[in-house]
């Protein structure tokens, strides 16, 4: 959707840092070095 568009690279982080911190408690599993490529 748009908003999801227009995240920005602050949104991605902030995506990337919420689920890097949920696989070092075990609630997701671990990210692959491109599980978040964005376009």
């Amino acid at each position: 959707n748009e908003f999801t568009a227009d995240l920005g690279e602050d949104g991605y982080a902030a995506v990337r840092g919420l689920l890097t911190r949920a696989a070092a408690e075990g609630l997701v599993p671990p990210l692959g070095p491109d599980a978040l490529a964005f376009p």
